[in-house]
């Protein structure tokens, strides 16, 4: 007898629900104790299958392990059916708000399983077990934002991380003007930079339970899909150095702006002109052109003279996004 991979989500959604306020407070032993009941929650010899007989299961074989911190909260999980639905939610209000617009057409949330890892190196103690993706469903062939977790790393840390990973899909790619591509750099790469910094923005309204866990957690998760690593599937570096240039380029133009922000709070100047970028009708030759230009001008003073005129103009109101998207020509 085994418990199905979409119970034991619900399950441990439920115990990373329960803990992620107290998580931090847990020891490192108690962490360990609960990764190691949910990496083995496709045991063949459990004597339940449902989602509500697993999470009594593991509450009885949790609690004593948790310490004073983690037994109350945990005794008080219960299933939560809309939990990623409550955070879908919050999430697009805010992103749909700063765009000024809504999509024109639904974009429901899907919510799947999978039983291979989702992230490839060493993980941290129950991290990275959700990945997001927008695009077309392939089986209701509507566009969806789609969340596919997995339940052996289903642990507080990763809850805690998808506001981040919705934050990326609803901000890169639901409102983007060019065609989707995992080569973007401009879309994986420089748009990354913005949703993380909006999440760090809004971590308090999106993820209440723990705001600060959500940071940290946004910013490792951020950090990773940008590494090369060894042992990359196919292609996978091609799209992580697609991923560093956008994220340097956006990096040098926020410096810029920056300066000409009276506060901190979104949106700034750099989130504003991302997003007018971002919703301009253009291919993707385009786009890599205008991330190779800026990071171009640490060598170039013409053509850094060029992008802090055409910034300053945009601030200024004297031009359109288009004309920085091509201020190199």
């Amino acid at each position: 007898m085994a418990v199905g991979i979409d119970a034991a989500s619900d399950a441990h959604l439920a115990v990373a629900d329960a803990l992620v306020r107290v998580w931090t407070l847990l020891s490192s032993t108690a962490q360990r104790s609960v990764q190691a009941e949910l990496d083995q929650w496709d045991n063949a010899d459990y004597p339940h299958t449902t989602a509500a007989e697993h999470l009594q299961y593991l509450q009885e074989s949790l609690t004593k392990r948790l310490g004073k911190h983690g037994q109350g909260p945990l005794l008080a999980a219960s299933l939560s059916p809309n939990l990623l639905e409550n955070i879908y939610e919050a999430v697009s209000q805010r992103v749909f708000t700063l765009y000024g617009m809504t999509p024109p057409h639904e974009i429901p949330l899907r919510v799947r399983a999978a039983v291979d890892p989702i992230y490839q190196g060493p993980m941290p103690i129950c991290a990275c077990g959700a990945v997001a993706d927008y695009g077309l469903d392939p089986f209701t062939k509507q566009l969806s934002v789609s969340v596919t977790l997995h339940p052996a790393r289903l642990g507080p840390p990763t809850l805690a991380s998808i506001p981040y990973l919705l934050c990326h899909e609803l901000v890169c790619h639901v409102f983007q003007g060019a065609d989707h591509d995992s080569e973007d750099p401009f879309a994986e790469g420089w748009m990354d930079r913005v949703a993380l910094l909006l999440h760090q923005a809004w971590a308090q309204a999106l993820f209440p339970r723990a705001p600060e866990l959500a940071r940290s957690q946004a910013d490792e998760l951020s950090s990773l899909v940008r590494m090369n690593l060894p042992g990359l599937t196919r292609g996978q570096p091609v799209t992580r150095a697609a991923r560093r240039q956008g994220w340097e380029a956006a990096g040098m133009v926020n410096e810029i702006l920056s300066r000409f922000d009276s506060g901190t709070a979104p949106p700034t100047n750099f989130q504003l002109l991302s997003i007018e970028l971002n919703i301009l009708r253009c291919d993707i030759g385009q786009r890599l052109n205008f991330v190779s230009a800026i990071r171009a001008t640490v060598c170039d003073e013409a053509l850094e003279y060029a992008l802090a005129r055409r910034l300053t103009d945009w601030v200024r109101g004297r031009c359109k996004a288009a004309d920085v998207l091509f201020f190199a020509e």
